[in-house]
């Protein structure tokens, strides 16, 4: 299920693109085999794959509010970008893949800054991204779009500027991340 929620006024659309250029040099480069090149800064929450950790991330009040307003609830957050700005070149690209289990399957993207082509493998199953499999999608800046981020999906092209902003929920069973617990400053801010 991949589905284009709305687009965001272009003020708005401006806005982010501005404030999340303002975070550039507060990206790292991404350490996902999958996406080699890329930078990247995680939200509220950050997933450390590689020790089935989920620890306390940057705080950005805007982007938290934001996030609030596209998907109630979420508490995770990862932000990309391709391009060239304060010193760094990221490729801004990601080969097929699914999210960790840290994630619900629910997941929520907001294309800004320059447009960009997803791929998405609408059987759950396959492993592969195949011309009857796999549907591309052409992101307008400041497309909100969903999709059920346990299908492979990838980033397979962009124009320079591009950002992407994922947002998900943390998945509530966390057996593999025994030692998850909502970061205070993110806690207190959650509807009780």
């Amino acid at each position: 299920m991949f589905k284009v929620i709305k687009k965001v006024s272009s003020s708005t659309e401006l806005e982010l693109t501005q404030h999340c250029t303002d975070l550039i040099p507060r990206m790292t480069p991404d350490v996902s085999n999958y996406a080699k090149g890329r930078y990247r800064l995680w939200l509220f929450h950050e997933a450390l794959l590689t020790k089935k950790r989920v620890i306390p991330a940057y705080f950005d009040e805007r982007l938290w509010q934001f996030c609030q307003r596209i998907y109630p609830g979420s508490n995770i957050a990862l932000l990309t970008f391709g391009g060239e700005a304060h010193g760094i070149k990221s490729n801004g690209k990601i080969l097929p893949h699914r999210d960790d289990t840290y994630a619900q399957e629910l997941a929520c993207g907001v294309n800004f800054g320059a447009s960009a082509t997803f791929g998405y493998n609408t059987d759950r199953r396959g492993n592969k991204f195949t011309a009857t499999s796999v549907e591309y999608y052409h992101l307008e800046p400041g497309t909100i779009y969903q999709f059920n981020c346990k299908h492979q999906h990838a980033v397979v092209g962009h124009e320079p500027g591009r950002f992407s902003l994922n947002i998900w929920t943390i998945r509530t069973n966390l057996d593999k991340y025994p030692g998850f617990a909502l970061a205070p400053n993110i806690a207190a801010l959650l509807p009780k």
